[in-house]
């Protein structure tokens, strides 16, 4: 007999029967009627009443009593990503233009029509002239676009900025992530977007003043260095996944992960277009980072003072009673090293590695009852990896673009907001209809019943007809279980790596910007692994603390976008720009394979864990 927790109310005897009832915390419709003499009406609701679900319990503001506006919901995180994001990509094409400006200014000082002065190099004098006028051409000299000197030293600049915010996010991500299963997610949120403000104004600021500021255009690292103190991207899109886990139910996040991506890939759709026509209107290529600036500026007070949290006082306590028990451990395990001498070599480790620490959680666990360890978890994330990684192969597509077709600003902000209006529909209409239309449900469960009671458990004479028709509609509808919905998961993040692999195959095989093009927005309808890999990996992690757990995907996909990614894609392009620019995209299609691979291995627990958990419930009835 399954072992039953204490009951919060005092047995009374009677004699009832239940008709018609909904297990609705284990997923189980229940037909029929359950006896039991020993047991009043409260141990009754208590057990077959819905019960508040994990989400309600860790977001204390979404109650009935509370008004609205202090609801924590997503839907008031989805209209500012859309802004967000659509401002963050309105920078994405004149930014790279604005680096083969200031690296043609330095390096080919010849194209352009500025007396220089005899030297080894351009003067402060030359650089000064570039910096007051080059906000007004209309674009850079075609052969600086072209240039393959020009074109490396752009790829080097873009692959240490990524290197440096990489490092500095993967030491501060987990700490960050464990910050908002302590204090919150929306501090998190408003912090993060400092760093992306200060890396807009940055760009603003050495554009006008090249010539003055230290190191010329190489001090635009200085603020990737801040922002990945701040925690960069990573930390906002885990705080942001955080914040929806607390408040959607299980069976629905996929879903609304899909819209969360759906919702920023319309922000990055709308952006580029909106960067070009500010760029047109103005003849200023710096006017969309000066609005970037503005709209950051204002964002972050909105995640701290109106955004509802998500979190509640009473979960933040409790994990952070969890996060002290760690810690705990962890003190008594540095008193047992400093007691067998292993002391310094555990410091060694720890200050070259400490800041993977995080990703422990992706170890594979060992099987209850058996000498085999559960792989699940550790495939997941290191196709989790390879993708984000590719995410890093934008700096180096765009480049591509303009080297080999010529493209501008206009032109490559149209093409980015064609892909990004693409990606954003699958997102937002097609993987989110695809997955209800294939969403899993389980069949009624019935459990034993018996029919000689002679006083019914609820009186059916107050009941109104409706009640009845509702009951028996909410006790014949199917339910989800978790576990179907992890299968659907994995197969949509296989069909999409499959997507991913065929477009780049296009891709490659291209002749001109016709293929390029189809091929780019082909890969769009890949767009369903990451929210799909986001809740299957919530599915095999288990427990409350999804902060944690989104928080060492951020170190992960940090790794892959900031350090993996351009250490692999950047030498590769600055080796092979002036001969086979296309190893870029062989190589990202090695990585989908390898992916895909990893994807294939997982497997899922099989269904007879969830009919365990189904007897389990029966048991418990049974001792009531």
């Amino acid at each position: 007999m399954a072992n039953v927790a204490p009951l919060p109310f005092e047995p009374q005897a009677s004699g009832h029967r239940a008709e018609n009832l909904l297990l609705a915390d284990s997923g189980l419709v229940v037909e029929g009627i359950v006896e039991t003499d020993t047991i009043s009406q409260d141990a009754i609701d208590y057990v077959f009443k819905p019960h508040p679900s994990d989400s309600e319990r860790l977001a204390g503001q979404n109650t009935h009593t509370a008004p609205w506006y202090r609801r924590a919901t997503p839907w008031f995180l989805f209209p500012v990503i859309i802004f967000s994001a659509c401002l963050f990509a309105s920078t994405a094409a004149p930014r790279n233009e604005i680096l083969i400006n200031l690296a043609c200014a330095y390096h080919r000082p010849e194209y352009y029509v500025i007396p220089v002065m005899p030297s080894e190099g351009p003067t402060n004098t030359t650089l000064s002239a570039f910096s007051t006028i080059m906000t007004n051409m209309p674009s850079p000299d075609r052969r600086c676009s072209s240039d393959p000197v020009i074109l490396s030293a752009v790829a080097k600049l873009v692959t240490v900025q990524s290197l440096v915010l990489g490092i500095l996010t993967c030491l501060t991500a987990g700490w960050w992530g464990q910050m908002s299963d302590r204090h919150g997610r929306k501090l998190i949120l408003s912090i993060s977007v400092v760093g992306l403000m200060l890396n807009e104004a940055n760009i603003i600021f050495v554009s006008r003043n090249q010539g003055r500021v230290p190191g010329g255009y190489w001090f635009l690292v200085v603020t990737s260095a801040i922002d990945g103190c701040l925690g960069g991207l990573a930390t906002a899109g885990a705080a942001a996944h955080a914040y929806i886990a607390d408040c959607v139910e299980p069976q629905a996040r996929s879903r609304v992960f899909s819209l969360y991506l759906g919702a920023l890939f319309i922000g990055i759709a709308l952006g580029p277009s909106f960067g070009s026509l500010l760029i047109q209107q103005t003849g200023d290529i710096l006017t969309p980072f000066y609005v970037a600036v503005t709209i950051h500026i204002l964002t972050s007070p909105f995640y701290l003072f109106v955004l509802p949290e998500s979190l509640s006082v009473e979960a933040r306590a409790t994990l952070t009673r969890k996060q002290h028990e760690v810690q705990e451990e962890h003190t008594e395990a540095v008193r047992q090293a400093k007691a067998s001498g292993l002391w310094h070599t555990r410091q060694r480790f720890l200050a070259l590695f400490g800041f993977l620490s995080p990703l422990a959680i992706f170890l594979p666990k060992k099987v209850e009852g058996s000498n085999r360890r559960d792989w699940n978890l550790t495939l997941v994330i290191v196709a989790y990896g390879i993708i984000y990684s590719q995410m890093s192969l934008i700096n180096y597509k765009t480049l591509y673009t303009i080297a080999i077709f010529g493209w501008r600003s206009e032109e490559l902000g149209y093409f980015l907001s064609v892909v990004g209006i693409t990606r954003a529909l699958h997102m937002v209409v097609i993987l989110p209809l695809v997955t209800r239309l294939l969403k899993p449900c389980n069949p009624a469960v019935s459990l034993p019943v018996q029919l000689n009671e002679s006083e019914p458990l609820l009186d059916r004479s107050d009941s109104a007809p409706e009640d009845d028709q509702t009951a028996a509609t909410a006790a014949a509808a199917p339910i989800a279980s978790p576990h179907a919905v992890a299968r659907l998961d994995l197969k949509i993040a296989r069909v999409s790596l499959l997507i991913d692999l065929a477009c780049y195959t296009v891709i490659v095989a291209s002749g001109g910007p016709a293929m390029f093009i189809a091929g780019s927005l082909a890969i769009s309808l890949g767009g369903g692994f990451g929210p799909a890999i986001s809740s299957l990996a919530m599915h095999l992690f288990g427990g409350q603390e999804s902060g944690k757990l989104f928080a060492a995907m951020a170190v992960v996909s940090t790794i892959g976008s900031s350090l993996a990614g351009p250490a692999i894609f950047g030498p590769i392009w600055i080796t092979t720009v002036g001969t086979f620019p296309k190893a870029i995209f062989v190589v990202a299609a090695a990585g989908v394979v390898v992916a895909f691979v990893a994807m294939l291995l997982i497997r899922l627990p099989d269904e007879t864990i969830r009919m365990d958990l189904q007897n389990g419930w029966s048991e418990s009835v049974d001792e009531l």
